[in-house]
Protein backbone atom coordinates (compact mmCIF):
# COMPACT_ATOMS: atom_id res chain seq x y z
CA UNK A 1 0.00 0.00 0.00
CA UNK A 2 1.27 3.49 -1.04
CA UNK A 3 1.69 5.88 1.53
CA UNK A 4 -0.35 9.02 1.50
CA UNK A 5 0.68 12.13 0.63
CA UNK A 6 -0.76 14.30 3.09
CA UNK A 7 -0.90 18.89 2.23
CA UNK A 8 -0.07 20.28 5.63
CA UNK A 9 -2.79 22.90 6.51
CA UNK A 10 -0.97 26.29 6.98
CA UNK A 11 -1.83 27.80 10.60
CA UNK A 12 -3.99 31.12 10.35
CA UNK A 13 -1.74 34.40 11.32
CA UNK A 14 -3.30 35.69 14.92
CA UNK A 15 -5.85 38.38 14.58
CA UNK A 16 -3.83 41.40 16.60
CA UNK A 17 -6.21 42.53 19.74
CA UNK A 18 -7.75 46.22 18.58
CA UNK A 19 -6.21 48.69 21.80
CA UNK A 20 -8.73 49.75 23.99
CA UNK A 21 -10.37 52.83 23.12
CA UNK A 22 -10.87 55.62 26.14
CA UNK A 23 -14.05 56.70 26.89
CA UNK A 24 -14.69 60.39 25.12
CA UNK A 25 -15.41 63.16 27.91
CA UNK A 26 -19.20 64.50 26.88
CA UNK A 27 -19.99 67.88 28.86
CA UNK A 28 -23.69 67.83 29.38
CA UNK A 29 -25.70 70.82 28.18
CA UNK A 30 -27.39 72.35 30.62
CA UNK A 31 -31.33 72.41 30.63
CA UNK A 32 -31.94 76.10 30.16
CA UNK A 33 -34.12 77.70 32.90
CA UNK A 34 -37.79 77.61 32.21
CA UNK A 35 -39.09 81.11 31.17
CA UNK A 36 -41.92 82.71 33.49
CA UNK A 37 -45.10 82.74 31.38
CA UNK A 38 -45.56 87.11 31.65
CA UNK A 39 -48.95 87.74 33.23
CA UNK A 40 -51.63 89.08 30.97
CA UNK A 41 -51.80 92.83 30.80
CA UNK A 42 -55.75 93.69 30.80
CA UNK A 43 -57.24 95.66 28.17
CA UNK A 44 -57.92 99.16 29.30
CA UNK A 45 -61.41 100.14 29.67
CA UNK A 46 -62.08 102.27 26.70
CA UNK A 47 -63.50 105.78 26.68
CA UNK A 48 -66.43 107.71 25.61
CA UNK A 49 -64.99 109.94 23.35
CA UNK A 50 -66.13 113.61 21.45
CA UNK A 51 -64.81 112.18 18.46
CA UNK A 52 -67.15 109.11 18.11
CA UNK A 53 -69.61 109.33 15.11
CA UNK A 54 -71.87 106.97 16.94
CA UNK A 55 -72.86 106.30 20.91
CA UNK A 56 -73.75 102.56 21.29
CA UNK A 57 -74.84 101.00 24.23
CA UNK A 58 -75.90 97.24 24.46
CA UNK A 59 -77.02 94.70 26.99
CA UNK A 60 -77.13 91.66 25.37
CA UNK A 61 -74.90 89.45 21.98
CA UNK A 62 -78.27 91.43 20.19
CA UNK A 63 -76.87 95.37 19.30
CA UNK A 64 -77.81 97.81 17.06
CA UNK A 65 -74.42 98.00 14.91
CA UNK A 66 -75.06 100.78 12.31
CA UNK A 67 -77.41 103.52 10.92
CA UNK A 68 -77.28 104.64 7.79
CA UNK A 69 -78.93 108.03 8.61
CA UNK A 70 -78.65 109.51 4.71
CA UNK A 71 -80.05 107.99 2.06
CA UNK A 72 -79.46 108.99 -1.33
CA UNK A 73 -82.85 108.61 -2.58
CA UNK A 74 -83.96 112.37 -2.67
CA UNK A 75 -86.82 113.66 -0.77
CA UNK A 76 -88.41 109.83 0.67
CA UNK A 77 -84.60 108.78 1.58
CA UNK A 78 -86.02 105.01 1.20
CA UNK A 79 -82.54 103.17 1.10
CA UNK A 80 -81.90 104.77 4.70
CA UNK A 81 -81.58 101.47 7.12
CA UNK A 82 -80.80 100.42 10.48
CA UNK A 83 -78.73 97.68 10.92
CA UNK A 84 -79.04 94.82 13.92
CA UNK A 85 -76.32 92.16 14.50
CA UNK A 86 -75.92 89.09 16.60
CA UNK A 87 -71.76 89.12 18.28
CA UNK A 88 -72.84 85.77 20.00
CA UNK A 89 -71.72 82.25 18.51
CA UNK A 90 -75.44 81.09 18.97
CA UNK A 91 -78.98 81.93 17.16
CA UNK A 92 -81.29 84.35 19.06
CA UNK A 93 -84.85 84.47 18.65
CA UNK A 94 -85.74 88.08 18.17
CA UNK A 95 -89.57 87.05 17.47
CA UNK A 96 -91.11 90.33 19.04
CA UNK A 97 -88.54 92.36 19.16
CA UNK A 98 -89.09 95.96 18.19
CA UNK A 99 -86.89 99.31 16.55
CA UNK A 100 -87.95 102.67 16.93
CA UNK A 101 -86.51 106.18 16.90
CA UNK A 102 -86.28 108.74 20.13
CA UNK A 103 -87.90 111.54 17.45
CA UNK A 104 -90.86 109.62 17.40
CA UNK A 105 -92.99 106.83 19.10
CA UNK A 106 -94.91 106.66 15.98
CA UNK A 107 -91.71 105.23 14.02
CA UNK A 108 -91.20 101.38 14.78
CA UNK A 109 -90.96 97.94 13.38
CA UNK A 110 -91.67 94.83 15.22
CA UNK A 111 -89.90 91.71 14.29
CA UNK A 112 -92.35 88.89 13.16
CA UNK A 113 -92.89 85.91 15.26
CA UNK A 114 -90.15 83.11 13.95
CA UNK A 115 -87.37 85.72 13.34
CA UNK A 116 -83.96 84.25 14.15
CA UNK A 117 -80.98 86.16 13.79
CA UNK A 118 -77.59 83.84 13.35
CA UNK A 119 -75.00 84.14 15.27
CA UNK A 120 -72.31 86.13 13.85
CA UNK A 121 -75.01 87.58 11.27
CA UNK A 122 -76.64 90.92 10.50
CA UNK A 123 -79.94 92.33 9.61
CA UNK A 124 -81.29 95.24 8.10
CA UNK A 125 -84.59 97.64 8.28
CA UNK A 126 -84.71 99.97 5.65
CA UNK A 127 -86.64 102.82 5.47
CA UNK A 128 -89.05 102.26 2.15
CA UNK A 129 -87.10 99.18 0.64
CA UNK A 130 -86.69 95.46 0.56
CA UNK A 131 -83.81 93.69 0.37
CA UNK A 132 -83.80 89.59 0.91
CA UNK A 133 -80.41 89.29 1.18
CA UNK A 134 -80.23 91.40 4.53
CA UNK A 135 -83.28 90.07 5.75
CA UNK A 136 -85.71 91.70 3.82
CA UNK A 137 -86.99 93.89 6.39
CA UNK A 138 -88.87 97.62 5.76
CA UNK A 139 -90.45 100.53 8.19
CA UNK A 140 -92.38 101.05 4.63
CA UNK A 141 -92.47 104.71 5.66
CA UNK A 142 -92.51 107.29 3.14
CA UNK A 143 -91.03 109.66 4.34
CA UNK A 144 -87.38 109.86 6.00
CA UNK A 145 -87.55 108.01 9.51
CA UNK A 146 -83.59 109.12 10.76
CA UNK A 147 -83.02 112.73 11.36
CA UNK A 148 -80.04 113.79 9.34
CA UNK A 149 -79.10 116.42 12.23
CA UNK A 150 -79.28 113.86 15.05
CA UNK A 151 -81.70 111.22 16.72
CA UNK A 152 -81.07 107.95 18.87
CA UNK A 153 -82.62 104.74 17.93
CA UNK A 154 -83.74 102.33 20.40
CA UNK A 155 -84.10 98.08 20.48
CA UNK A 156 -86.46 96.64 22.93
CA UNK A 157 -86.81 93.16 23.64
CA UNK A 158 -90.41 91.31 24.03
CA UNK A 159 -90.26 92.19 27.90
CA UNK A 160 -89.99 95.76 27.16
CA UNK A 161 -86.12 96.35 28.00
CA UNK A 162 -84.00 98.94 25.97
CA UNK A 163 -81.64 96.50 25.40
CA UNK A 164 -79.15 98.34 22.44
CA UNK A 165 -79.61 101.98 21.30
CA UNK A 166 -77.43 103.79 18.59
CA UNK A 167 -77.42 107.90 18.91
CA UNK A 168 -76.07 110.33 16.95
CA UNK A 169 -75.32 113.99 15.59
CA UNK A 170 -77.04 116.29 18.37
CA UNK A 171 -77.63 112.88 20.35
CA UNK A 172 -73.98 111.98 20.74
CA UNK A 173 -71.63 113.19 23.90
CA UNK A 174 -70.19 115.53 21.40
CA UNK A 175 -73.31 116.79 20.05
CA UNK A 176 -75.22 117.09 23.10
CA UNK A 177 -72.54 119.57 24.50
CA UNK A 178 -72.20 121.57 21.76
CA UNK A 179 -76.09 121.75 21.92
CA UNK A 180 -76.05 123.21 25.93
CA UNK A 181 -72.67 125.27 25.00
CA UNK A 182 -70.52 123.62 27.25
CA UNK A 183 -67.90 121.83 24.09
CA UNK A 184 -64.97 122.12 26.76
CA UNK A 185 -66.66 120.28 29.42
CA UNK A 186 -64.64 117.23 29.90
CA UNK A 187 -67.22 114.08 30.43
CA UNK A 188 -65.52 110.52 31.46
CA UNK A 189 -67.11 107.32 31.15
CA UNK A 190 -66.47 104.11 29.95
CA UNK A 191 -68.60 101.78 27.11
CA UNK A 192 -68.38 98.77 30.01
CA UNK A 193 -69.71 101.26 32.56
CA UNK A 194 -72.79 102.70 30.64
CA UNK A 195 -73.92 99.38 29.44
CA UNK A 196 -73.36 98.24 33.08
CA UNK A 197 -75.99 100.76 34.10
CA UNK A 198 -78.32 100.23 31.04
CA UNK A 199 -78.13 96.41 31.84
CA UNK A 200 -80.13 97.46 35.50
CA UNK A 201 -83.28 98.02 33.38
CA UNK A 202 -84.03 101.74 33.07
CA UNK A 203 -86.24 103.76 30.88
CA UNK A 204 -83.85 106.34 30.77
CA UNK A 205 -80.96 106.21 27.81
CA UNK A 206 -77.83 107.00 28.44
CA UNK A 207 -77.59 110.42 26.98
CA UNK A 208 -80.91 111.34 28.17
CA UNK A 209 -79.34 110.94 31.11
CA UNK A 210 -75.76 112.83 30.32
CA UNK A 211 -78.66 115.81 28.81
CA UNK A 212 -81.04 115.77 31.57
CA UNK A 213 -77.97 116.09 34.26
CA UNK A 214 -76.09 118.80 31.82
CA UNK A 215 -78.84 121.09 32.13
CA UNK A 216 -79.86 120.08 35.83
CA UNK A 217 -76.55 121.95 36.43
CA UNK A 218 -77.23 124.71 34.65
CA UNK A 219 -81.11 125.34 35.48
CA UNK A 220 -81.80 123.91 39.58
CA UNK A 221 -81.17 126.31 41.75
CA UNK A 222 -83.68 124.73 44.11
CA UNK A 223 -80.76 122.34 46.25
CA UNK A 224 -78.47 125.03 47.73
CA UNK A 225 -75.60 122.70 47.25
CA UNK A 226 -75.83 123.25 43.49
CA UNK A 227 -73.03 125.43 41.87
CA UNK A 228 -75.60 127.66 40.30
CA UNK A 229 -77.39 128.40 43.79
CA UNK A 230 -74.06 129.28 45.12
CA UNK A 231 -73.70 131.32 42.77
CA UNK A 232 -76.57 133.16 43.26
CA UNK A 233 -76.07 133.61 46.93
CA UNK A 234 -73.20 135.25 46.61
CA UNK A 235 -72.54 136.16 43.46
CA UNK A 236 -69.63 139.09 44.12
CA UNK A 237 -67.71 135.69 45.40
CA UNK A 238 -67.55 134.83 41.45
CA UNK A 239 -66.99 138.07 40.03
CA UNK A 240 -70.77 139.04 39.21
CA UNK A 241 -72.50 142.18 40.54
CA UNK A 242 -74.45 142.06 43.47
CA UNK A 243 -78.14 141.15 42.94
CA UNK A 244 -77.37 139.30 39.46
CA UNK A 245 -79.61 137.22 37.44
CA UNK A 246 -80.57 133.63 37.13
CA UNK A 247 -79.83 134.05 33.42
CA UNK A 248 -76.24 135.99 34.52
CA UNK A 249 -75.26 133.53 37.14
CA UNK A 250 -75.98 130.72 34.25
CA UNK A 251 -73.74 131.87 31.95
CA UNK A 252 -71.06 132.58 34.43
CA UNK A 253 -71.62 128.65 35.43
CA UNK A 254 -71.51 127.46 31.62
CA UNK A 255 -68.22 129.40 31.48
CA UNK A 256 -66.62 127.65 34.62
CA UNK A 257 -67.72 124.13 32.89
CA UNK A 258 -65.90 125.23 29.81
CA UNK A 259 -63.18 125.71 31.61
CA UNK A 260 -61.65 122.81 33.80
CA UNK A 261 -65.23 121.43 34.35
CA UNK A 262 -64.95 117.95 34.30
CA UNK A 263 -68.04 115.49 34.50
CA UNK A 264 -68.27 111.91 35.42
CA UNK A 265 -70.17 108.75 35.27
CA UNK A 266 -70.65 107.03 38.71
CA UNK A 267 -70.74 103.54 38.96
CA UNK A 268 -74.40 102.60 39.91
CA UNK A 269 -75.04 99.10 42.17
CA UNK A 270 -77.55 97.50 43.94
CA UNK A 271 -79.24 99.55 46.81
CA UNK A 272 -80.63 97.82 50.02
CA UNK A 273 -84.50 97.90 48.64
CA UNK A 274 -83.40 95.85 44.91
CA UNK A 275 -81.51 97.47 41.81
CA UNK A 276 -81.28 101.25 42.00
CA UNK A 277 -81.59 101.91 38.45
CA UNK A 278 -80.62 106.04 38.29
CA UNK A 279 -77.89 107.54 36.94
CA UNK A 280 -75.59 109.47 38.87
CA UNK A 281 -73.01 111.80 37.38
CA UNK A 282 -70.22 113.74 39.49
CA UNK A 283 -69.55 116.81 38.31
CA UNK A 284 -65.97 118.71 39.33
CA UNK A 285 -65.24 122.11 38.68
CA UNK A 286 -61.63 124.21 39.19
CA UNK A 287 -63.98 127.33 40.13
CA UNK A 288 -65.04 125.70 43.20
CA UNK A 289 -61.29 124.49 44.72
CA UNK A 290 -61.96 120.89 44.06
CA UNK A 291 -65.78 120.55 45.28
CA UNK A 292 -67.42 118.09 43.82
CA UNK A 293 -71.18 118.25 42.97
CA UNK A 294 -73.45 115.55 42.16
CA UNK A 295 -76.45 114.98 40.17
CA UNK A 296 -79.20 112.10 40.17
CA UNK A 297 -81.37 111.08 37.19
CA UNK A 298 -84.17 109.07 37.82
CA UNK A 299 -84.97 106.19 35.53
Amino acid sequence: MSPVDVTPVPTPAPVPTPAPVSPVDVTPVPTPAPVPTPAPVPTPATLVTDSEEFTITATTNVTISKLVYKGAVKRTQADEYIEISNLGNTPANISGWKITSAASSKQFLTFPPGTILEGGKSFRIYTNEVHPETGGFSFGSKTAIWNDAGDEAKLFDTAGSNVSTLAYGKNTVAGIKQELKVPQLKFVATHTLINKQMALGGKVTFTEALSSAIQSFLEDDSNAKNPLALILKDPTAFGLAAGATKAMATEKLRSYLNEGGTLSLLPNAKSSTGVDKNWIFELSLAAFAGKTFCAVVTC
